[in-house]
């Protein structure tokens, strides 16, 4: 009688936790789906976000975007990426004609969108770095850290740039800085060797079937 009862409360132990982890499985899966399907919603023209920098008051679409006054955006590719770094993806469109590129994220339930030129994003990396550059001379890796009601603020982890002074050959010298500090050349390169070998996110071609397959 003992080994009955037992083996009732071990079935009953084992019936308990697995309802319980379909439970913990249904609730994530609801947290996933909720920005999934609004990023989704945004993608295929159903909806609208709040443009950074391009009026917060009210929505527009994707649809409303233009290159110039003739061309209207044409999207080529789109990346899914946690680019912040707190465990939520976002997802970044690029335009075909000029490479402009839209971070799309989720703050307390809209979407915002946050533009930048291509060369002010380049070389995403699946941990959300990014590389920019401003000439020759001027280049840096940066990481978006704080989204929120529209503004997407991004910090300089790695830059170089040039003084107002020149050296002897009428060069202008350079300046490097490695978090937020003045560094050395060398310890500038091993922060941009450290970038170079990470991998490269991932891009996907604008598709119906891509974003029902990437974005989930």
């Amino acid at each position: 009688m003992k080994r009955i009862i037992a083996t009732i409360l071990c079935a009953l132990a084992i019936t308990s936790a697995c309802a319980k982890q379909v439970i913990q499985e249904q609730e994530t899966a609801t947290e996933i789906s909720g920005p999934a399907e609004t990023y989704k919603a945004v993608l295929r023209d159903e909806s609208g976000f709040f443009a950074d920098g391009r009026g917060m008051t009210n929505k527009i679409s994707l649809s409303d975007l233009y290159y110039d006054a003739d061309e209207p955006w044409e999207i080529g590719q789109f990346a899914v990426v946690d680019l912040d770094g707190n465990g939520a993806f976002e997802v970044v469109v690029e335009e075909i004609l000029g490479g402009e590129r839209l971070v799309l994220y989720c703050y307390e339930g809209n979407v915002y969108g946050a533009f930048f030129a291509f060369r002010a994003m380049m070389n995403l990396k699946t941990d959300g770095t990014f590389a920019y550059s401003g000439g020759a001379a001027y280049n840096g890796i940066g990481q978006l850290y704080a989204l929120s009601e529209g503004s997407a603020e991004s910090k300089v982890l790695a830059e170089s740039d040039t003084l107002s002074e020149e050296d002897e050959n009428g060069a202008l010298l350079p300046i490097y800085y490695v978090d937020g500090r003045e560094a050395t050349q060398d310890e500038f390169s091993a922060v941009w060797d450290d970038f170079t070998a990470k991998e490269d996110a991932p891009w996907y071609e604008f598709t119906e079937e891509n974003i029902e397959r990437w974005i989930a």
